[in-house]
């Protein structure tokens, strides 16, 4: 029965503010900003966080946001990443809030993932009463890096102290893709070739 009353709380809520997102959403799309310029995104959401009462640290490894939710009982610190950078791009952004910014937009999703981290965190906001635990926010600038440039956002917060902010039991991420409606893929830890390099070295002798 305890579950039943979590689940139509969490559902009333998510419901309450779906609107709100799709606004925080497009206003993001509108202004996107390339790895560790973040800054009109970062405090975008360091704000909407801290309306919320939780605990928020800003400029964690550049542009990055923490936020922690503590719970009213004891159990796991769950974190939850997003990203927020965009890319470079020349291709057309054919929706009504295309980007305002000249060769640069949201085309793998990141505005998404912003929004749906702010959500979580509005909604557990709202069920903290009942939360066990922790709940912890990761938004994390650059991870649309160059190839050849190795040093990464997320490395750049790991350096910058992320993990003496908090020390989580689990940390999970997601990334949109074109699924049906409804329909979520889990895979654990690696998910792409690319993050197993392959070192050749050629003798030129």
């Amino acid at each position: 029965k305890n579950k039943e009353q979590i689940h139509e709380l969490v559902q009333n809520r998510t419901d309450e503010i779906f609107d709100d997102l799709v606004a925080v959403r497009r206003d993001i799309h509108q202004h996107p900003e390339m790895f560790f310029e973040e800054f009109r995104t970062s405090n975008l959401v360091a704000e909407y966080l801290e309306s919320l009462g939780l605990e928020v640290h800003r400029n964690v490894g550049g542009t990055g946001v923490v936020a922690i939710l503590r719970g009213t009982e004891e159990g796991k610190t769950i974190a939850w990443r997003a990203d927020m950078d965009a890319i470079s791009s020349a291709f057309p952004d054919v929706v009504e809030f295309a980007s305002k910014v000249q060769g640069v937009r949201h085309g793998c999703g990141h505005d998404v993932h912003t929004t749906i981290g702010l959500g979580m965190a509005n909604v557990l906001s709202s069920v903290r009463h009942r939360l066990k635990g922790n709940a912890v926010f990761i938004f994390q600038p650059a991870e649309e890096t160059p190839i050849i440039r190795v040093y990464s956002g997320a490395q750049a917060m790991i350096d910058d102290g992320l993990f003496n902010i908090i020390k989580p039991d689990e940390l999970y991420a997601t990334h949109i893709s074109d699924y049906a409606v409804g329909k979520v893929s889990i895979y654990p830890g690696r998910l792409y070739a690319y993050l197993k390099p392959i070192i050749i070295r050629f003798n030129l002798d």
